[in-house]
């Protein structure tokens, strides 16, 4: 199924004897990776004890996760999801999916490459940017594509010239508001950069790709619950809102603040609203 199925790192964090419920597998965002479900994680204890596995999955370049070869040509997202349909495949389905920003794109694709073997998906905010551009002529959108391409290609622009920190300066301003950079310590700050290099392969992917030839709605399961911040970025509410036209029966969940990162700031909010998704 995929080129590079090495890419793709599934930890079971949680074991369970399936008597509550399928197997649930968690997609972290960019920067933050795997380490990002910790919280949701004793939550989930805490609701299921035993009686549902969980796994958490590393992207590439995320965790011990390898990165995406860099003389390979920047994949699709199909092509950058393959490596996690590839792991999804060897446990027992069904199976549901929770993912955030690059993790809620990448899980949505790998339900496209699987058919049946994923019966839900549980997204807060995918950052599939892509859409914006296929949609800008819709609904009023051409000005939140264009503040779309103007911020990411601006961020794609300094990390080809070298200029990694300014662009996760940039990155980090743009999600969490002016200034959140420089206010952040440096013990933080560390910790982004580390994480912060897939964003190569990453931001090809989300800006570059196309939407499947037959459309969303083929080939997403019939059961699933879109999640996002009632103060998030106007592309965010762009892409969430044209995934609710594309499948209506979905369930739509608005938590009041945190933005597009509020999963990893407001926990509190969030995970209840997974949580009771995957019930």
């Amino acid at each position: 199924m995929s080129q590079f199925p090495a890419l793709c790192s599934l930890e079971l964090a949680i074991e369970g004897d399936g008597s509550s419920g399928p197997p649930i597998v968690l997609v972290h965002s960019s920067v933050s990776g795997p380490k990002q479900w910790r919280r949701f994680l004793v939550a989930a204890r805490e609701r299921f004890g035993c009686t549902r596995a969980v796994y958490v999955a590393g992207l590439p370049g995320h965790g011990e996760t390898p990165g995406w070869p860099l003389a390979a040509a920047s994949p699709t997202l199909t092509e950058y999801a393959a490596p996690l349909a590839a792991a999804l495949a060897e446990i027992e389905g069904p199976l549901h999916l929770v993912g955030h920003s690059m993790g809620g794109s990448t899980a949505m694709a790998a339900a496209g490459l699987l058919g049946d073997h994923i019966a839900r998906l549980v997204l807060f905010e995918p950052n599939l940017l892509f859409i914006l551009r296929e949609t800008e002529r819709e609904a009023g959108r051409e000005a939140v594509w264009a503040e779309t391409a103007s911020v990411f290609n601006g961020l794609r622009a300094r990390m080809a010239a070298g200029d990694i920190a300014g662009a996760a300066e940039g990155f980090c301003d743009y999600w969490e508001g002016a200034g959140a950079w420089a206010a952040s310590p440096q013990l933080r700050k560390d910790a982004f950069l580390a994480g912060f290099g897939p964003m190569r392969w990453e931001l090809a992917v989300v800006m570059d790709s196309a939407s499947p030839p037959e459309g969303w709605g083929e080939v997403l399961p019939d059961q699933g619950t879109l999640i996002a911040s009632r103060d998030t970025r106007a592309p965010m509410k762009a892409i969430v809102d044209a995934l609710a036209e594309i499948r209506p029966e979905w369930r739509l969940v608005e938590v009041e603040k945190g933005g597009h990162v509020a999963p990893i700031t407001e926990p509190e909010l969030v995970n209840p609203e997974i949580l009771a998704a995957l019930a």
